[in-house]
C-alpha cells in the first residue's frame, strides 16, 4: 500500500489552523527543522527505510515536530493534528482520551518519552477505519 504523506504546505496549513482556533504566536523558528519533520516519516537512507509501519511513521512525525520545535508556538498541538491527519489520509484513526494525548505530548517535550515508547503508545491508539 502506497502511503500518502503530508507536504510541507499541509503541515503549515495545519499549524495556521491550530493557531487560528486555539491561539498562539505565529512564526517558524527553524525552517530546516520543519523540513526534517516533513521528511521523517518517508525517510529512506541508501535504500534502507528505518520506519516501515504506519505506527513508526506516525511516531516519527509526532516525535519530530514535538522535539525539533520548528514553530514559535503550537508545536505539540500541530504534531498531534498532523499525525491525526496523516493517519486519516491513510485509512486509520487516532483514538485517545485528551488527557492521554496531552500527557504523551508533554512527556515527549520534557524528554521523558523515547521514540519506541511513542510508537508503542500509537500502536494502542491507532485503529483501522
Amino acid at each position: 500500500m502506497a502511503l500518502r504523506y503530508l507536504t510541507l504546505q499541509e503541515i503549515l496549513d495545519i499549524h495556521a489552523e491550530i493557531l487560528r482556533n486555539t491561539g498562539g504566536e505565529k512564526g517558524i523558528l527553524f525552517h530546516g527543522n520543519l523540513a526534517l519533520c516533513v521528511e521523517s516519516p518517508k525517510r529512506n537512507e541508501f535504500g534502507f527505510e528505518p520506519y516501515t509501519t504506519i505506527h513508526q511513521k506516525a511516531a516519527s512525525l509526532l516525535y519530530e515536530i514535538n522535539k525539533l520545535h520548528p514553530f514559535v508556538d503550537g508545536n505539540k498541538r500541530t504534531a498531534y493534528s498532523a499525525v491525526s491527519t496523516f493517519l486519516d489520509l491513510n485509512g486509520f484513526e487516532l483514538k485517545a482520551e485528551i488527557h492521554e494525548a496531552v500527557n504523551l505530548l508533554l512527556n515527549i517535550a520534557k524528554c521523558n518519552t523515547n521514540f519506541d515508547e511513542v510508537t508503542n503508545w500509537l500502536q494502542n491508539h491507532i485503529k483501522k477505519k
